[in-house]
């Protein structure tokens, strides 16, 4: 009977655990943004006169499908591109002129993924010059999710030999 006992408590035990671990939350919005070379491989390091091309993605892990307007000055404002100078400090070195798009509500569904836009650095673009260097690009990333703003905070650090 002890052994009986001892079972079902250790189930209940069991049960109470397993039931406590639900996930509560409601799950997150996600940017990511990638550095790409022509053929579409993730990548940091380019050599001079490759083709370089930045890769915005959005993924809804909320569990409730999302309204989001689209980007449009944020693109450029996070491609504010930054130069390592000969004593090791970063230094702004230009941005590409980006041509915003009518402003549009657009929906992402829940556990999806898209590809928000492709942007490639190319002078005829209004890039700078493609130097040899250490740079980077990034800070802050803004959407506008449901009516709410969200930051997405990262820099992407690549060299061009």
């Amino acid at each position: 009977m002890n052994k009986v006992i001892s079972l079902i408590k250790y189930l209940v035990i069991v049960l109470f655990i397993i039931s406590g671990c639900k996930k509560d939350d409601p799950g997150v919005f996600d940017v990511r943004i990638i550095l790409v070379d022509e053929f579409g491989k993730q990548t940091s390091i380019f050599e001079d006169g490759d083709s370089l091309i930045f890769e915005f993605y959005f993924s809804n892990h909320t569990g409730k499908d999302a309204t989001y307007l689209r980007p449009c000055s944020e693109y450029g404002n996070f491609l504010k591109i930054y130069k390592e100078d000969p004593e090791g400090v970063y230094q702004y070195f230009g941005q590409p002129i980006y041509y915003c798009a009518g402003i549009k509500y657009l929906s992402i569904n829940d556990d999806e993924t898209i590809l928000l836009t492709a942007i490639p650095w190319s002078i005829e673009l209004g890039w700078p010059e493609m130097k040899s260097g250490k740079y980077y690009v990034g800070d802050t990333f803004t959407l506008h999710i449901n009516s709410e703003r969200y930051d997405f905070t990262e820099r992407i650090y690549f060299d061009i030999l």
